[in-house]
C-alpha cells in the first residue's frame, strides 16, 4: 500500500513539473498577445484625441468608441492576469491545461462601467461586450401593427393577392415539414437559382394557410416578411433595422413565421453582417421561426452555427409537363380576364417554337416560360387587334363573336420576330436542336465552299460532324455541344474565313474571343465573372453573358494557344458536358454551340509535311505531339470533335479567289457609294503578281483589295469628283499600277 502511495507521489511531482512548465509556456504566450493588442488600442486612443484637437469637428463617439473598446481589454488583461496567478498559488492538481476559457467566461458575465456609459448592454452596435441584441425584445407591438409594418403574406393570401401555381405541391408540403418539427417546430432555407421561384412558394405556403386543409400546429400562424431590398439601400443603418424586425417579430414568437429573402445578401455586407447572422441565431435559439431564401451559392448553409438549425429545401426547376399546365392555366382557362379565347394548339406551338429558340431540349425551363409568355402575350394583342379590325358583317358571317387566337396566329406573330434555320423533330416533351443542314453531306459541303477554297477536307469532315449530332442517336451522342473543332495552320488560309462560313449556313450567331488578350491567369474573369470583392462583381463575363442571350450559337476562340493555360483548363467543362460554371456559381449550357479554336503553331511544319506529299490526317498524327509539347493541355485536346490542319494556299487557288474577293468589295462600295465596279483579267494576273503569298497566305491579297491599291486608286478619284455617286468605274492596269476611272453605263 505504501509503495503504491509513493510511486503515486514521485509521478505526480515529475508531472506538476511538466504540467507547470506547460502552463508557464501558455499563460505566458496569452498574456504576451494581450499586452501587445492592449497597448495598439491605447495608441489608438491617443491618435484619436490628438485628430480631435486638430479637428474640432470630430464626433465625440469616435473617441468614445476607441475608449470602451481600450477599456474592455484592459480588464480583460486584468482577468488573465489575477487567473493566472490564482491558478499557479492552486495547481495542485494533476493533469490541468490552461487554455483561459474560464478566464474568457468569468470576463463575458463583467459589464465594464465608464462614466459616459449608463449601462453597457444596451449598446446595440457589434461591438458592444456583450453583443448585440441581449436585451429583451419589445413587448408591446400588436400583430396588426408588425403587419403594417412590414409585410403580412397571410393577410395578402387571405385578400387573394396570390395566384394559384402548379407542380410546387411537394415542395410546399416539405416546408410544412420542416416548421412543424419533430420535438420542437423548426426552420427551413429554400435554396435556388435567380427566379426560380422561391419566393412565389412562400406565397403558396402563406394561402395554404389560409385556403387549404391546415396542420394543427402551423394554424393561426402569420407570414411576415422583410423587404430586404428597402432595408440593404438604407445602407450603414440596415442593421439596426433588420435588428428590429427580428426583435419585433420574436416579441410575437408562436403567432409569426418571419420570412426573410434573399439572405445571401447579407453576407456581401462588410459591415455588420457578422453580427446579424449572431443575433438572428439568437432569436432562433429563443423559438422564433423562420423561413430564409438564398441562391445556391451561400446561404446559411454556409454558416456552420446556423446550419443545424435549418432544413435546407433546393428547389429545382419545373419539368416540361408541369410548364405547360401553367400556360394553359395562364391562357387557355384565363378566357374571363384576357376577353380572348386562345387555344391549346396555340399554347403548345408557342412551348415549342420558345424551346427551340432557346436552345432545344438544353435551354433553361425559366426561359423556355418567360420566352412562351411573351410569344402568346403577342399573340393575344394580334388577335384582338385583328377581332376590331374586321366589320360586324364580317364578324357575323364568319361567326366569330370575340378574339380567338389559334395556331396560325402564334406562328406569325414568333415568325415577325425572330426566323432561325431550325426545325422540330421530336414527339415527346424534349425537343432536340436540328440545324437546317440540308438532306446531302455533300450539297451543304458545296454552300461552304462557296466562301471557302482549297481546304475541302476540313469543310467536310466539319460537315459530317455537324450531320451525325443533326440526328437523335440517344446514349452520349447527344451530350456536349454539337461539335468541338481545332483549326492549326498558317496565317491567312481560311480558318476564320470557314467559321464564318458556318455561321452564313447555318443561321447561328457567332462570337469572337481573340485569346490573344487573354494572356493572364486572372484574365478568366473576363470570361466567367469577377470573384465576389472584386471590381466588376455580379456583371458577369463575356462568355457566360453571351450564352445567357444566344445558347445556341458558334464560339470562335481564335489563337487558343496564346491564351493562359489556366484559361484553357476553364473551358474543358463547356467542351466536354456543354456546361460551365461562373464566378457566381451559376451554370450556363453551351450544349447548342459549335466551338471552334484556332491555333497558328506549327504552321511552318504543316506547311512542309503537306509540301512532302503527307495527307491531312498524317499531317495531325505528326503534329499533335508537337502541340502537347508546345504547352496545350492533354485533356483539352482529348475533348475534341475533329483536329484538321489547313493547307497552305496555293497559286492556283489564290487565283480562284481573286474574283470572289474583287466582287465581296465591290458589293460593298455598291452599297455605301451606289458606285458599279468593274475589271479585267489583267487586274486579276496583277493581284495574283503582287499579292499571292505561301507563307502569309490570303491576307496579303487582302489588304490589296480593301487597304491599299484598289482602294487608294478608287478613294482618290472620288475626292477628285471624277467618280461620283451612281457612276460606274473601271479598275485596270497601268504602268504597272492599279488605276480607276469613269466609264459610261
Amino acid at each position: 500500500m505504501s509503495g503504491s502511495v509513493s510511486n503515486w507521489g514521485s509521478d505526480s511531482d515529475s508531472s506538476y513539473v511538466e504540467d507547470g512548465q506547460s502552463f508557464k509556456r501558455k499563460s505566458e504566450d496569452h498574456t504576451g498577445e494581450l499586452e501587445q493588442r492592449l497597448q495598439r488600442k491605447a495608441k489608438k486612443v491617443a491618435l484619436a484625441k490628438i485628430e480631435e484637437q486638430k479637428n474640432p469637428k470630430r464626433k465625440p463617439g469616435d473617441i468614445q468608441e476607441l475608449e470602451l473598446k481600450f477599456h474592455r481589454e484592459n480588464k480583460r488583461k486584468s482577468y488573465f492576469t489575477s487567473f493566472e496567478e490564482a491558478t499557479r498559488a492552486s495547481h495542485g492538481q494533476r493533469g490541468w491545461d490552461f487554455d483561459g476559457e474560464d478566464a474568457d467566461d468569468e470576463y463575458e458575465q463583467d459589464v465594464i462601467q465608464l462614466p459616459w456609459v449608463k449601462k453597457e448592454t444596451e449598446l446595440d452596435g457589434p461591438d458592444s461586450p456583450s453583443g448585440p441584441g441581449d436585451s429583451e425584445p419589445p413587448s408591446d407591438i400588436t400583430l396588426e401593427e408588425l403587419g403594417r409594418k412590414y409585410k403580412d403574406l397571410t393577410e395578402a393570401a387571405r385578400e387573394g393577392a396570390f395566384n394559384d401555381l402548379i407542380g410546387r405541391a411537394a415542395e410546399v408540403r416539405r416546408i410544412q415539414q420542416a416548421l412543424l418539427g419533430a420535438y420542437e417546430p423548426g426552420n427551413i432555407e429554400i435554396v435556388g437559382e435567380h427566379g426560380i421561384g422561391k419566393k412565389t412558394l412562400v406565397h403558396l405556403l402563406a394561402k395554404d394557410l389560409v385556403h387549404g386543409k391546415k396542420p394543427e400546429g402551423l394554424k393561426e400562424r402569420h407570414l411576415v416578411m422583410i423587404d430586404f431590398e428597402e432595408v440593404l439601400k438604407k445602407g450603414i443603418g440596415w442593421y439596426d433595422n433588420f435588428k428590429c424586425y427580428l426583435d419585433e417579430c420574436a416579441s410575437l414568437k408562436g403567432r409569426v413565421i418571419a420570412v426573410i429573402p434573399e439572405f445571401q445578401k447579407i453576407l456581401s455586407k462588410r459591415k455588420d453582417y457578422g453580427a446579424a447572422v449572431r443575433h438572428l441565431s439568437r432569436r432562433v435559439n429563443e423559438g422564433l421561426q423562420i423561413i430564409l431564401t438564398s441562391t445556391k451559392a451561400v446561404g446559411s448553409h454556409s454558416l456552420p452555427n446556423l446550419k443545424r438549425r435549418f432544413t435546407k429545401l433546393e428547389v429545382k426547376e419545373y419539368s416540361l409537363s408541369d410548364l405547360k399546365l401553367r400556360l394553359m392555366k395562364r391562357y387557355v382557362a384565363a378566357e374571363h380576364l384576357l376577353s380572348t379565347t386562345v387555344s391549346e394548339a396555340a399554347v403548345v406551338k408557342a412551348f415549342e417554337i420558345s424551346q427551340l429558340e432557346k436552345g432545344g431540349g438544353h435551354a433553361s425551363r425559366k426561359e423556355v416560360y418567360e420566352r412562351a409568355c411573351e410569344i402568346l402575350d403577342l399573340a393575344v394583342a394580334e388577335a384582338r387587334m385583328s377581332f376590331e379590325e374586321m366589320s360586324d358583317e364580317e364578324k357575323k358571317e364568319s361567326g366569330v363573336l370575340f378574339p380567338y387566337a389559334d395556331e396560325e396566329i402564334v406562328k406569325f406573330v414568333s415568325s415577325s420576330i425572330d426566323g432561325e434555320q431550325a426545325v422540330i423533330t421530336s414527339n415527346s416533351d424534349e425537343i432536340e436542336l436540328r440545324l437546317d443542314l440540308g438532306e446531302d453531306v455533300n450539297n451543304f459541303v458545296g454552300r461552304l465552299k462557296n466562301h471557302v477554297m482549297g481546304q475541302d477536307h476540313a469543310l467536310l469532315a466539319v460537315a459530317k460532324a455537324l450531320f451525325v449530332r443533326s440526328v437523335d442517336l440517344g446514349g452520349d451522342s447527344a451530350k456536349g455541344p454539337i461539335g468541338v473543332f481545332f483549326f492549326a495552320g498558317t496565317t491567312g488560309v481560311g480558318k476564320t474565313e470557314t467559321v464564318k462560313a458556318l455561321s452564313r449556313e447555318t443561321g447561328l450567331p457567332c462570337k469572337h474571343f481573340d485569346m490573344s488578350t487573354f494572356t493572364q491567369e486572372h484574365d478568366v474573369k473576363r470570361l466567367l465573372g469577377a470573384p465576389p470583392s472584386y471590381v466588376g462583381y455580379g456583371d458577369g463575363g463575356e462568355l457566360t453573358n453571351w450564352l445567357e442571350e444566344h445558347p445556341k450559337s458558334i464560339l470562335l476562340f481564335d489563337e487558343a494557344e496564346k491564351a493562359h493555360i489556366d484559361i484553357l483548363k476553364a473551358l474543358l467543362g463547356l467542351m466536354d458536358e456543354g456546361k460551365i460554371t461562373d464566378s457566381q456559381a451559376q451554370t450556363y449550357s453551351g450544349q447548342g454551340t459549335i466551338i471552334v479554336l484556332t491555333s497558328n503553331l506549327c504552321s511552318k511544319v504543316i506547311g512542309e509535311l503537306y509540301a512532302a506529299g503527307y495527307t491531312p490526317e498524317q499531317v495531325m498524327e505528326q503534329v499533335l505531339p508537337m502541340m502537347r509539347d508546345s504547352g496545350l493541355p492533354p485533356e483539352w485536346l482529348n475533348r475534341l470533335t475533329a483536329s484538321l490542319a489547313f493547307r497552305p494556299i496555293t497559286e492556283e487557288v489564290s487565283k480562284k479567289l481573286i474574283p470572289m474577293k474583287l466582287k465581296k468589295f465591290a458589293d460593298g462600295v455598291l452599297e455605301r457609294q451606289r458606285i458599279e465596279l468593274v475589271w479585267n483579267e489583267e487586274v486579276i494576273d496583277w493581284l495574283q503578281k503582287h499579292g499571292y503569298s505561301a507563307e502569309f497566305g490570303l491576307r496579303p491579297l487582302e489588304r490589296l483589295i480593301n487597304k491599299s491599291a484598289v482602294a487608294h486608286a478608287l478613294v482618290e478619284k472620288i475626292y477628285q469628283k471624277e467618280v461620283k455617286r451612281g457612276d460606274k468605274a473601271e479598275i485596270y492596269v497601268e504602268e504597272d499600277k492599279i488605276r480607276v476611272r469613269k466609264v459610261e453605263k
